[in-house]
């Protein structure tokens, strides 16, 4: 749909508007055996994201002649790193003490 819009820069636009979240959506809400399986180490997405940005800066900064790929590499790694160190050590403990659901009363009538 996105290509056969191209040629009208405000149709394309406004397809964009629709078909990118609906992309990612669709990405972001599937489940594969891979992801399940990568799943059950614990859940680093949080991590990845707090960490990803302020690795990258320090990376950069600290390493300013690091070729791209060593860069990236080296960035992921750390990132991938804080994040499970992340996980395990802070958010899945704080997740012990987090009040669980109750379950809802049912009403019946008599």
């Amino acid at each position: 749909l996105m290509i056969a819009a191209e040629p009208w820069p405000t149709v394309s636009r406004i397809v964009s508007w629709v078909a990118f979240p609906c992309i990612f959506l669709t990405f972001g809400l599937a489940s594969s055996v891979a992801a399940r399986a990568l799943a059950r180490f614990g859940d680093y997405s949080y991590g990845v994201h707090i960490y990803a940005f302020p690795v990258q800066q320090s990376t950069l900064y600290l390493l300013p002649n690091l070729p791209m790929s060593a860069y990236v590499l080296l960035s992921l790694g750390l990132t991938f790193a804080l994040a499970a160190a992340s996980w395990h050590f802070i958010e899945s403990p704080a997740l012990r003490h987090k009040p669980r659901r109750r379950t809802p009363l049912v009403l019946t009538a008599a």
